[in-house]
């Protein structure tokens, strides 16, 4: 049996896989607050508890692999987003029945989740067209790019079957108007350090709906809106406030969408997975994404060719852990999902 978890900064989810051969089949799925934990030792022994509460055993756990929205570095990480500290060597020795246990970053789980979704589960935001690449991706080495704006913001890389994992999400913004230039000091105020992940995910939405409401001389300690809020009175056009800050973050994010493109030459297609691309789904379809993806300069006409892709599925993080569990177990062969919970 495999234990495989995303543990995100606002949801953790978990998971008992069979294995068949090759198949992966859940068996028992759960999903907790992670800001009601402590820890991740602490929400592995709720969800083991509540297994056992349930079946009335403990399950037969060989491998557990956990991915998690932190940089993993020497056996250790810790989850910005959640104020957790993970030390594998300690996750052992508290767990001791589970013969192996893995960590990953949680775009690195997503981009091997990728693999196992079905086609119905991308959502493409370009028009078919013509590869930009003179070799076929059967012939070398493909190249996508991730990512994901949610509690914070993943980037990622994929060469071939290899998932890269970055911390681009952190590095400076860059403002391409004068608008934007304003966004940049309102931001600047409140974190100094202005990264991508400030802007493009639940918190920077926040941010961005106060930003707007200060250029238009509205008062802003009142405004008491969440982020789905902020989306939900945007795309319904309730609010003209909420629908300039999901401009602003539309236009931020598809800029950064075409960074990363540019940065690793992503000429098989950027994927915007985590939890807010698919809630914007009709917003992204609009021009205005697209626009800024290409709008690149000397290589806009190169930027045009590259497929974008949003990732619908919730689960793709943890059927990626999946896959790397079950990879731990049988080196080598390629996992097939067989049943979606």
């Amino acid at each position: 049996m495999i234990l495989a978890a995303d543990i995100g900064g606002t949801k953790s989810l978990f998971a008992l896989w069979e294995t068949t051969g090759s198949s992966l089949r859940i068996i028992y799925l759960r999903q907790y607050p992670s800001r009601s934990f402590t820890s991740l030792k602490d929400v592995i022994e709720n969800f083991l508890a509540d297994y056992a509460s349930t079946h009335g055993c403990a399950p037969d756990i060989e491998v557990a692999s956990f991915g998690m929205a932190a940089t993993i570095t020497n056996e250790s990480c810790f989850l910005v987003n959640l104020g957790w500290t993970v030390e594998i060597q300690s996750l052992k020795e508290r767990f001791p029945k589970i013969r192996k246990i893995l960590v990953c970053n949680d775009l690195e789980a997503t981009g091997y989740g990728l693999e196992l979704l079905p086609s119905r589960d991308l959502h493409m935001l370009t028009p078919a067209r013509q590869s930009i690449a003179t070799v076929p991706p059967t012939q070398r080495e493909s190249r996508r790019a991730i990512i994901a704006p949610g509690t914070g913001l993943g980037e990622a890389f994929l060469l071939g079957n290899k998932v890269i994992s970055s911390e681009g999400s952190h590095c400076e913004f860059g403002p391409r108007s004068e608008i934007e230039v304003k966004l940049w000091r309102f931001f600047h105020e409140i974190y100094d350090h202005v990264s991508y992940e400030r802007i493009l995910s639940g918190p920077g939405l926040f941010q961005l709906e106060r930003f707007v409401r200060q250029q238009h001389q509205e008062e802003t300690s009142d405004s008491q809106l969440q982020p789905e809020d902020i989306t939900r009175l945007a795309l319904s056009g309730e609010c003209a406030i909420c629908q300039q800050a999901l401009d602003h973050f539309v236009g931020i994010l598809g800029a950064e969408a075409g960074n990363l493109a540019l940065k690793f030459l992503a000429m098989d297609g950027v994927y915007l997975a985590g939890g807010i691309p698919p809630k914007i789904l009709p917003k992204l379809q609009d021009a205005s994404f697209l626009r800024s993806f290409c709008a690149k300069g000397r290589y806009s006409q190169l930027m045009s060719k590259i497929p974008v892709f949003v990732v619908l599925n919730p689960h793709t993080a943890l059927y990626g852990a999946a896959s790397l569990a079950a990879q731990a177990i049988h080196p080598g062969i390629k996992p097939v999902l067989i049943t979606a919970h």
